[in-house]
Parts: structure tokens; C-alpha cells; sequence
């Protein structure tokens, strides 16, 4: 069974690498995926190049695989949720977003992608991420169109609420957060509470968990590999 790993935004699949590395690679797998002109028809993209796996989303990528768990579920063997929400629960709350990530948008086609990035990664959720972090070279390349453009089509705004499907999920879900990040922490207490089979999971540090804390994250990818083996091994 093989995890794939979803990275949050202004990211690409080399923010994983100290995740990979501490699994040992192999069956882990860290994907850039492909954008669509929507949130749900991204969803369906991801969904149309991909087969039954684990699937780990952080932040962005965390709603992208939990979107991909509603939609189709018989490709989640197990869902691995970190730093992650299900979205905003009003049309309100939705419309406030967007025009929020619109000004966004626009600051990053105005400054640059390099000057948004530094910016975004100023903000104190992320005042713990180590300087020699993964993944943060690679981000230079990414165009301010790219960022405009998923703020856009993929933020928070721009999705559905998924609150009301967590209690239908049929596979099980891990949810791990940080103790320093107080919004995603109560936000995955409360998914917790609806998850039928949740398994939560609190670090300490911020909110950039794949770059904060690769080995403790690893080790719950390891443990959720070895439940899927059981689970398969006693179904035979």
C-alpha cells in the first residue's frame, strides 16, 4: 500500500523530503498535482491519475485529500489529515474568504513571487519553521500567477463545506495538529468529535508540521502503514 503525500500551498513535493527520508521512502510518495480551472474538477483530475492508497494532505493539500475521501471514497485506504480543515461552514464566511485571497492574489502578481512568499512565511503560524527546511528553494520557482491562481480556484473560499460529510466517512482518519497552532488544533479536536473513526494526534510546534517535525510525522505514517498491513492480512 502506498501513502501519497499532497503539500500545502506556495509548496511543492520537495517540502516532504524530510518526511520521505524518515520513512525510508519506498512506499511513500510525495506528488505535485495537477491544477484545474475549480476546486472540485482538481479533485476529479487527482482522482482520474490515482489508485486505492494512503493519502496525506498538510494544509491546502490536507483539504484536497479530504475532498478526495468525500468524493471517492474507494480510493482512501486510510486518510492522514495535518494541519487541516474541512473548510468554512457559510456561504458568508465563504464570500469574506474569497475576497480576502483576491487581495492576495493581487499583492502577488503585483510584488512577485519571491517578495509574496517571504511575506506569507512572516506570518507568526510560521515563525517556527527551521531556515534549513526542505523545500524552500524550490518554492522560488513557483510563478506569482501559480499563487494568484490558487488562491483563487483553491482556497478556502473557493471550496465546499466538508464538515457535514465527516460523520459519513467510512475509512479511518488520522488528524494530527501542534500545540502552538491553536486554530487547526481546536479545528481538528472538533473534527475529531465527528470522525467516526478518528485517531488524533497532537505535536508540539507550529503549524508547518511536514517542516517542523518530519521524523514525529513519519512515525504516524509508519504506524497507519502497519495498521493498513494488519487490516490486509487479516482479509486474507
Amino acid at each position: 500500500m502506498q501513502t501519497r503525500l499532497i503539500h500545502g500551498f506556495t509548496q511543492t513535493r520537495a517540502s516532504w523530503r524530510g518526511v520521505v527520508e524518515a520513512t525510508g521512502g519506498g512506499r511513500v510518495v510525495a506528488i505535485d498535482f495537477e491544477r484545474a480551472n475549480s476546486f472540485e474538477a482538481t479533485i476529479e483530475r487527482l482522482a482520474a491519475t490515482s489508485n486505492r492508497s494512503i493519502w496525506c494532505g498538510y494544509s491546502m493539500g490536507g483539504r484536497f485529500a479530504l475532498a478526495l475521501a468525500v468524493a471517492h471514497p474507494e480510493l482512501v485506504e486510510h486518510l492522514i489529515l495535518v494541519s487541516a480543515s474541512p473548510g468554512l461552514r457559510t456561504q458568508a464566511e465563504r464570500a469574506q474568504r474569497r475576497a480576502a485571497d483576491e487581495l492576495l492574489a493581487q499583492r502577488a502578481l503585483h510584488d512577485g513571487p519571491s517578495a509574496f512568499i517571504e511575506a506569507w512565511l512572516a506570518q507568526p503560524m510560521f515563525a517556527t519553521i527551521p531556515a534549513n527546511a526542505p523545500g524552500i528553494i524550490e518554492r522560488s520557482a513557483i510563478s506569482s500567477e501559480q499563487i494568484a491562481s490558487d488562491l483563487r480556484v483553491l482556497g478556502t473560499g473557493s471550496m465546499p463545506s466538508l464538515w457535514p460529510s465527516l460523520a459519513a466517512l467510512p475509512m479511518p482518519v488520522t488528524i494530527v495538529t501542534a500545540d502552538l497552532d491553536q486554530k487547526f488544533t481546536a479545528i481538528g479536536d472538533e473534527m475529531g468529535a465527528l470522525i467516526v473513526n478518528a485517531h488524533r494526534h497532537r505535536l508540539p510546534g507550529g503549524h508547518a508540521i511536514p517542516l517542523e517535525q518530519p521524523e514525529r510525522l513519519a512515525a504516524i505514517i509508519q504506524d497507519v502503514h502497519s495498521a493498513a498491513a494488519k487490516k490486509a492480512d487479516d482479509t486474507i
